[in-house]
This record gives structure tokens, sequence and C-alpha cells, in this order.
């Protein structure tokens, strides 16, 4: 890259961020949340009053008691997630909601250094890289993990981090810690320890187990009893397709773009839209049959690619990362559109491939990456009826699109006569 073009990319990347802190940096200092509040409440719940962070009843109570006059959504996550929040308890709400604002912005800047130029390298796609910079920060689901506080971007962190040290082979310990802690944070990322059973990295499995049953077993010690029994015993049962999780909405909800939600606005009757083939429970049977078949036909293509070679090339082991990103969010039962932030990488990926090896699929690919990163109000489809309701699923059609081309993509890649003697 030369210097004229260097500098005309860090005048592009300071002038988008310059606007975007203020709007959404400054902007949210006293902006309402509505995320945080069950991470800060649930944590203070079960650290400091010695309760459950999944009585709801409670974290109401506790929320009113601080101040808050917001909807108040409950503790769904598992009880070693609350460690992460542990550190929250040492400050007032206002105090944690602002530290967490700084964390993400932080953890923002970091994703970005570390996938564009360490993972990616789009230093060397100049045009790439500016085409990066402003989709990142004009991505609407990662601004919304600002406006709510939410905590994706930890685990974003977290598995980008995992991404680079596998570029080292040598490197399980490096990989599993990163891995274990988005886990921690979120559950879907555990879709990742399939990915490396496939590539039979035994070692670097096992230790994510033992990072993670370490984590549990610090939560055990730390927590009430009463937290782990009220997981067990009320919000697990509810969770999977074709539930609605306890103290929640349906998963019809239009904010859903997973799996779950597109077909349980087909066929579940819920309370945001009118149902075409309205069949009680058989919705989630249908989204359990089609994440498998999704989950078969991403993992079987990395199967048979290392039949075909005992090493993939470097750029298919980033397709590889991406798709399993995109399947997270696919087959995440709630995949609300903050979500949506982890497909990031696979949008990127997406777009250097029609930009440097188009083909005739090229536009319709390139508009699916913009209508991920665009604002879309796909709850006035619930309004209109009948089949209409598929204009909610808008993302999840783009989204699913970005995971057919990647694998189409991948399995081109890996085909013998493409692979190098070295490979």
């Amino acid at each position: 890259m030369d210097t004229a073009t260097r500098r005309a990319l860090v005048a592009l990347a300071g002038f988008f961020y310059v606007s975007f802190l203020y709007q959404f940096g400054l902007g949210l200092i006293d902006h309402v949340n509505l995320d945080f509040p069950s991470f800060y409440f649930g944590a203070q719940l079960a650290f400091g009053d010695g309760g459950s962070a999944y009585d709801h009843a409670a974290l109401l109570r506790a929320a009113t008691t601080a101040g808050l006059k917001q909807e108040i959504y409950p503790f769904l996550y598992p009880p070693p997630s609350l460690l992460v929040f542990y550190p929250f308890t040492f400050l007032s709400y206002q105090a944690a909601k602002v530290t967490m604002l700084v964390l993400n912005h932080g953890l923002l800047a970091g994703v970005a250094l570390l996938l564009f130029f360490r993972i990616l390298r789009l230093q060397e796609l100049p045009p790439l890289l500016g085409f990066a910079i402003a989709y990142l920060l004009s991505y609407r689901p990662l601004v919304l993990i600002l406006l709510h506080g939410q905590v994706n971007l930890i685990a974003l962190a977290a598995l980008v981090a995992a991404w680079h040290a596998d570029r080292n082979p040598r490197r399980d310990v490096q990989v599993a810690a990163p891995l274990s802690i988005a886990a921690l944070v979120k559950s879907t990322p555990l879709v990742f320890v399939v990915y490396f059973l496939v590539r039979r990295r035994f070692r670097l499995v096992v230790w994510t187990a033992g990072l993670l049953g370490a984590y549990a077993a610090i939560a055990a010690a730390a927590l009430p009893g009463q937290v782990r029994t009220d997981w067990l015993a009320t919000v697990a049962p509810s969770g999977g397709y074709g539930s609605t999780p306890r103290n929640l909405f349906s998963p019809a909800a239009p904010w859903n773009q997973s799996l779950n939600g597109f077909v349980a606005r087909l066929f579940e009757p819920n309370q945001f839209t009118s149902v075409p083939f309205p069949s009680p429970g058989i919705g989630g049977w249908i989204a359990y049959a089609l994440a498998l078949a999704l989950a078969a036909f991403t993992f079987g293509a990395m199967l048979r690619a290392r039949r075909r070679a005992a090493k993939v090339p470097e750029s298919a082991r980033d397709i590889e990362w991406a798709l399993v990103l995109t399947l997270m969010c696919l087959v995440s039962p709630l995949a609300w559109e903050h979500h949506l932030t982890f497909a990031l990488p696979a949008a990127i990926i997406a777009m250097r491939e029609i930009v440097y090896r188009p083909s005739p699929v090229s536009p319709l690919v390139g508009l699916a990456v913009f209508v991920l990163a665009w604002t879309i109000p796909v709850d006035r489809f619930a309004a209109i009826g009948g089949l209409a309701v598929l204009g909610i699923s808008t993302k999840f059609f783009a989204l699913s699109l970005i995971w057919l081309f990647l694998l189409v993509t991948y399995v081109r890649t890996t085909r013998p006569a493409r692979l190098s003697p070295q490979s």
C-alpha cells in the first residue's frame, strides 16, 4: 500500500469513526439500554444478595429500586456466564453501563484491527479495506449492541482472537482459551467444538472442555445453589426450538432472524403475526431437521475437503471460520438482530469473493451483504398478514444466501485441481 493510499484510508476511517463515536459513544451515555439491566441486576442478585438471577420478579424489584423505569427482560444465560458480569457488581448501574459502552468501543477497535489487518490482510486490497471500514461502522446489528448494552462484541472479539491463533496449528491452548471465553459469554460458539472435531483437533477440544468445566466449578462455588437449581428447573427446559423461553415472548417475534424464528412465524401461533400454516408443535421439529441439515452440509463439506488433502489452503480455512460464524446465527434458537454481528466477517469475506472473483450471482450476494447492514422495519410485514410474514425474515434470507454462497465457494476452493502442491 503506497503512502497516498494509506493516508486516504486513515482519513476515511477517522471521518467515519469520529461521527460514529459522537453518535454511538458520547450520545449513548444517558441512553436507556434494553438488555444491560438484566446482566447487571442478575449479577447483583446472585453475587450481592444471595438470590437467583433467574427470579424475574426479584430482577424487576432490583431495577425498580435502582430507579429504572423500563421493561426488564429475564436473564436466560447459563449460570457460569454470571462470572463475566461479576466486576459490574462493584459499580453503580450508571457507572457499569458507561463501562460497558467503553468496553464495547474498545472491543470494536480490536476486532477491526485483528480481523482486517492480521487475518484477512485487507491492507493488501486497499479498495476492499475502505469498504470494510465503512461497512463496519454502518452495520446496524453492531450499532444495536451499543444501543442495548449487549455482550456479543465480547464473544466476537474472543472468537476473532481464536481465529487468529488458529493460523498456527500448534497453538491449541491459545485457541481454546478465547474460544472458551466466547462460549462462556454465549452458548452458540460451542458450534466451534464440532468444527474442531471435524479437523481432528482433539487436544484443543479437550482444553476447551476443561476450561469450561473450570468456569462451571468456579461458578458453582461462588454462586448460591438456587441459581443452578432455577436454571435447570425453569430456564433450560424452555430453551430449544419450538419453545418460548420463560418470562420472554415467542421466538416468532419479528426481531428473531434465526431459522427457528423463520419457522415459528410459519407454523407456531403467536402474539406478533398471523400464521400462514398454523400447526402448533410442528415448527420445532421442522426447525431441528433444517438445522441439522445446515450443519451436515457445512461440516460435511469440510470433512470431504480433508479427505482430499491433508491440509486445506489458509484462504479456505478463513471461509470455514466464516461459515461456522454464519451457521451460529442461523441455528441459534434466538438470533435477535444484534446477534448478526457474528456474521460480519462472513459478509466481508463474501464481498471479497464477489469483487475479486465475480460470478453471475455476485449482484445478489452483494445485495444480501448490504441487507444485513441496513435498518429494515421488518415488523411492518406483520400487520399485512398472509405470506407477507415472509418479509419479516428478510435478514434471515440474506444470511442464508451468504452461507450458501460461501459454502459453494469453499467447495470450489478445496477441489483437488485447485489445491497447490504444498497443501
